[in-house]
């Protein structure tokens, strides 16, 4: 049967944000169609891909909640989104991996969480440092 892993993002979008990736966001937190076209990177290759921020099940909450709305204040996408699934191939690290350039956070700050079913404890996520040129 398998395992499950919670995802919480707690997030703002980046006012630029591609209008390709905005799609692949509004997809997985706003009911949106699936893009026909994917942005290449490997999160999009794992099966459960588009699970993330719908998908949910009895070990945690049993339904998911994503809200992503634009502030029109902040001119900003925000992102609230709580799913779980069955994480086989690290859905959950590669969606943050692919996400975080576009997440408008600054460095160090916490973005979000992922809790596997048996851990105690969440792995916490943060913006990363950026590189100096």
């Amino acid at each position: 049967m398998g395992m499950y892993t919670e995802l919480l993002l707690n997030a703002k979008l980046v006012s630029d944000v591609p209008t390709d990736v905005l799609a692949v966001f509004e997809h997985l937190f706003n009911g949106g169609a699936q893009p026909a076209a994917l942005p290449d990177h490997p999160f999009f290759r794992a099966d459960r891909w588009n699970l993330i921020g719908r998908c949910s099940s009895h070990y945690f909450q049993p339904h998911s909640t994503s809200n992503m709305r634009f502030n029109d204040t902040a001119q900003q996408w925000f992102i609230l989104s709580r799913s779980d699934l069955k994480n086989y191939e690290d859905e959950i690290d590669l969606f943050m991996q692919w996400a975080m350039p576009y997440l408008d956070e600054s460095e160090g700050q916490f973005v979000a969480y992922s809790r596997y079913e048996e851990d105690n404890e969440p792995k916490l996520y943060f913006k990363p440092q950026q590189a100096v040129q």
